[in-house]
């Protein structure tokens, strides 16, 4: 096929060089509408006519037609191989037609012309310059530039994105400009009166300058005043990929600003985009640092999250701890019981873990049987006290696998930053007091005294059998 100028377009869709009048009646008469047939006979110039057309029709019983063969899109001619179909491939870029070319030869052919027309790429819609700085991979950014920077740019003065979870069809506030109080959260399923979930389920983007008048005629119950000061507010799906990925409100005409008058569609729809990929990106870069047996964080996280507040507490002489635990006996549990008991104690350990920190504190899993508590601005005392917390919530409670219960005991080292530290030293510190808790009978915590190389037992003693524990701390020198 010649492909047409993208400059100027083609003055034929298909030009036919062809002495036959049979042939030209027949290609003629299954033209379909919109279609453009231009008919040249042998002793024309079939070169300049192909240099404008879609396509080149060549019948080779024409003289000196198979000097322009190798252009051709289709060639006619009289003695085709034995074959019976009417319309032969060759190994060249031509398809053979036998002739006399049936009718519905022919209406193949004009067929294949029209699909390919509808595949010639239409000029993507220009985007203005300023768009580029919605170019963003990062999550947080792009969220804060839709709310801070859009709303001036088409004229508006507030804005609030809410990004929508597929799984429970809920659309959450995630960054808002808006002085007033807005909806936190709006489900799709269940809030059937709301102007923003009617818009969000047609997936068609919405600019009114009267907000009542639209609730009205969506025949939506209208709210008595109107949560658009001045009735104005455009409100936009961003739709990817047939998906719903959030949701721009953008509200209230801007003082002293035009509204932007050139088509919104390419707007959204670039935005629409770069807020999936970075939904996407942040899920990976989550999903990549979260052990999916526990649900804790994992060691890549650890590492990452201690190098950042050993950097802080430099900065500001802020404390920062680690808890390193162990598990004791979890090999006799899967030799027992088997890997999938093994597990169930793994998770059952994580929620006890899970239960007892404090709001800024994180727990992470980092090998088979360990996990690694941080402790952000807490010192030597505080990391202690955690760490009683979580011995006692490990004893307190046994996993239970198909009607089994698997008791399980930790050890336990506490270490606290010092100056000069990085995060693998701080690592290895909490390691070593967890690995002398093993070694003086397990089943306890030890912490690493700082600016010291003596080591403090914060001894929480093994429970004796069918006691309550003792939580009182033996400090040992």
């Amino acid at each position: 096929m010649i492909s047409p100028n993208p400059a100027t377009p083609p003055a034929s869709d298909v030009v036919l060089v062809s002495a036959d009048n049979e042939l030209r009646g027949i290609v003629r008469r299954q033209r379909p509408p919109g279609l453009r047939l231009t008919c040249f006979g042998p002793d024309d110039a079939p070169k300049t006519a192909a240099a404008h057309c879609g396509e080149l029709w060549l019948d080779l019983d024409c003289p000196r037609a198979a000097e322009e063969a190798e252009k051709a899109a289709v060639c006619f001619l009289t003695a085709p191989p034995a074959e019976n179909a009417g319309l032969i491939p060759c190994s060249g870029r031509a398809l053979l037609v036998r002739k006399p070319c049936l009718p519905d030869v022919a209406q193949r052919l004009w067929r294949a012309v029209a699909r390919q027309r509808l595949r010639v790429p239409r000029p993507a819609p220009t985007l203005p310059a300023w768009m580029c700085e919605f170019h963003q991979i990062g999550l947080r950014e792009l969220c804060r530039l839709c709310v801070t920077r859009l709303p001036e740019r088409l004229g508006y003065a507030a804005a609030s994105l809410y990004l929508h979870d597929p799984e429970t069809g809920v659309l959450s506030l995630t960054e808002t400009t808006h002085a007033r109080p807005i909806d936190a959260a709006i489900s799709l399923g269940s809030d059937r009166e709301r102007l923003m979930a009617d818009v969000a389920r047609s997936g068609r983007l919405l600019r009114t300058s009267n907000a009542i008048k639209e609730w009205r005629a969506r025949s939506l119950h209208a709210p008595r005043r109107s949560h658009y000061s001045d009735g104005a507010c455009l409100i936009a799906p961003l739709m990817c990929d047939g998906r719903l990925w959030g949701l721009l409100n953008l509200s209230g005409q801007r003082a002293g600003g035009a509204q932007y008058s050139r088509p919104l569609e390419p707007i959204f729809d670039f935005l629409a985009r770069s807020l999936r990929y970075a939904r996407e990106y942040e899920r990976a870069h989550f999903e990549a640092r979260v052990d999916v047996l526990t649900g804790l964080y994992n060691q890549r996280w650890l590492r990452e999250a201690l190098e950042k507040e050993i950097r802080r507490s430099e900065r500001f002489s802020i404390p920062v701890s680690l808890i390193a635990a162990d598990l004791d006996g979890l090999k006799a549990v899967n030799d027992r019981e088997g890997h999938p008991a093994g597990d169930c104690v793994l998770r059952h350990v994580a929620r006890r873990i899970s239960s007892v920190l404090r709001q800024f504190d994180s727990a992470a899993r980092v090998g088979g049987d360990e996990y690694a508590i941080l402790l952000p601005a807490t010192a030597y005392e505080g990391g202690r006290q955690v760490a009683r917390r979580i011995l006692e919530s490990i004893r307190g409670d046994a996993a239970c696998y198909r009607g089994v219960p698997l008791p399980i005991r930790a050890s336990l080292g506490v270490a606290q930053w010092e100056p000069g530290w990085d995060a693998a030293r701080l690592i290895e510190a909490a390691d070593q007091a967890m690995y002398l808790a093993k070694k003086q009978g397990r089943d306890q915590l030890i912490c690493l005294e700082p600016t010291t190389t003596q080591h403090c037992s914060a001894g929480i003693p093994p429970p004796v059998a069918q006691a309550p524990s003792s939580t009182e701390d033996l400090v040992h020198k």
